[in-house]
């Protein structure tokens, strides 16, 4: 071989060597992240968990118990999603789904037969039953109450 073949061809082992130092970093740093997704995503407090620490500390309560597959559901999901941020700040939003395993006991305890269902815990922990959809305007106005203590 000549000097020129030879020099040819280590030229073409580095853009190799370079792409698979590329390769080995993308997916390094692809499982890093999934795997702090994961970290944060166990972190997170339970329905029963977030439910149990509110009523301790005496804050109002919005638990809401549905299903990601009946209409009567998805049509309650958007109505909380519409009118709950407004109160973010003074009631406490469980999530409950139903079809979460995580969720059967919390289910249980509670005596939830029907979806959706809505509870409201006053400060006082007593607490309100609603089952079905409930319209925007009696949502916020449940909840303004709910906020207000009364």
């Amino acid at each position: 071989m000549t000097r020129k073949s030879i020099r040819i061809k280590k030229d073409h082992q580095v853009p190799k060597v370079l792409i698979g130092i590329c390769v080995i970093f993308a997916v390094g740093s692809v499982l890093i992240l999934k795997n702090q997704r994961n970290t944060q995503g166990t972190s997170k407090k339970s329905p029963a968990d977030l439910l149990q620490a509110a009523r301790f500390n005496t804050q109002p309560v919005l638990a809401f118990f549905h299903s990601d597959t009946c209409d009567s559901c998805l049509d309650m999901v958007s109505i909380v999603d519409q009118v709950y941020p407004e109160f973010a700040d003074s009631v406490t939003l469980v999530d409950v789904n139903d079809y979460d395993d995580q969720n059967r006991t919390l289910i249980d305890e509670v005596g939830r037969q029907f979806i959706p269902t809505l509870f409201f815990y006053d400060t006082s922990g007593k607490r309100h039953t609603h089952i079905g959809i409930m319209e925007a305007d009696q949502l916020r106005k449940t909840l303004i109450l709910l906020s207000a203590g009364d």
